[in-house]
């Protein structure tokens, strides 16, 4: 029988990204052991909330919409007050999460903690005005880099999980290469790849800029987007006004993202902000060259295969050094990421310990 009896509050909805990748994961990986409820205002009407629905192991529960506060925060206090949970464990990407854990530790919770992924909030001057009072209501606290520490956090009690790819799953295969470039029917084209969510944190337009600039350079240039999310059109519609539109793959999502790192020749990110981006570890354990914006954590510089420019920079520059600095072959990193903690193993190891109550509070 489970030992341990988690409640899992997921703030977000349940999308095809790096913060529900590692909600998921962290399920999958001590479901044997632990005992967990999930609850989500969103709902799980979805492919991902499905599977946790039907999951015989799991117990979900649907909070009221946030915008009902009083109800939300009411529901939380219940579900903490009656459910003999050992952890409250709050996702989220700043201290918004106030509104999970202020009413969890209301309810006498035995622990809370909370795991931030992110380092900007849709709400910045709510989340700032928030901050302590936050803090002042969570046991421990992760952050996934040094720069959504000092965003979310005011030092005391921060568990550093830097989050890590399975470094054995992402490593580069050739085989895998040719069989993906000749389903992309681009088997000699120069492939620049990007995988996350078409949302404005991303910044799918300069991304197009980008390789409205880079095409010009090179024909045989060709954009992968994998992914979806709600400004996908208006970048489709983008593409078409800029005449690239034949030269691009709206891929979609897929669940065995790890063969496409291996199609590409570079992955290019210019996001607006990152906590630690776990599409760019991942496409660092594949060795694939990835060039960032400089508005990632300083953890993302991980390994050779890791460049930046300032996110400002010109369309131009970032085709430019995409042509002349990269060193397009890969390279094996993976003793590198596990020598800097940057390992899926390392990372649930640690999540476990915290959960399990075995983690020393600093």
């Amino acid at each position: 029988m489970p030992s341990t009896k988690v409640l899992l509050i997921a703030t977000t909805p349940f999308l095809n990204d790096g913060l529900t990748k590692i909600e998921l994961d962290v399920i999958k990986c001590f479901r044997e052991e632990m005992d967990f409820t999930i609850a989500s205002r969103f709902g799980y009407d979805n492919e991902i909330g499905t599977k946790l629905l039907n999951d015989s192991r799991l117990h979900c529960v649907t909070l009221p919409p946030k915008k009902r506060l009083f109800s939300y925060r009411r529901e939380i206090y219940d579900l903490v007050a009656y459910g003999d949970y050992d952890v409250i464990y709050i996702h989220g990407n700043s201290p918004m999460m106030y509104f999970e854990a202020a009413p969890a530790k209301k309810a006498k919770a035995k622990c809370v903690v909370t795991h931030c992924h992110n380092s900007r909030s849709n709400f910045p001057r709510l989340s700032k005005f928030l901050k302590k009072r936050f803090n002042r209501n969570v046991d421990i606290k992760i952050a996934v880099s040094q720069l959504v520490a000092d965003y979310a956090y005011d030092g005391h009690n921060v568990a550093m999980i830097l989050n890590g790819p399975d470094t054995d799953a992402f490593h580069f295969d050739r085989k895998i290469r040719d069989e993906k470039r000749k389903e992309l029917g681009w088997e000699d084209q120069f492939i620049i790849g990007h995988v996350g969510r078409f949302n404005e944190q991303k910044n799918h337009r300069k991304l197009i800029e980008i390789f409205e600039a880079l095409h010009k350079k090179r024909e045989d240039a060709r954009l992968l987007l994998i992914g979806e999310g709600e400004l996908e059109k208006e970048i489709k519609d983008l593409s078409i006004e800029k005449g690239l539109s034949e030269y691009i793959n709206f891929f979609g999502v897929t669940q065995n993202v790890e063969t496409y790192y291996n199609a590409m020749d570079v992955m290019v990110m210019p996001s607006l902000h990152e906590g630690l981006c776990l599409v760019a570890m991942e496409a660092q354990a594949n060795g694939l060259p990835i060039l960032m914006a400089d508005t990632f954590a300083e953890e993302t510089m991980a390994t050779e295969s890791a460049y930046q420019l300032p996110l400002e920079a010109s369309a131009e520059t970032w085709a430019e050094e995409i042509l002349e600095k990269m060193d397009l072959s890969r390279k094996d990193n993976a003793s590198a990421l596990k020598e800097k903690g940057m390992d899926w193993t390392v990372m649930m190891k640690t999540i476990g310990e915290i959960l399990e109550g075995k983690y020393k509070k600093l």
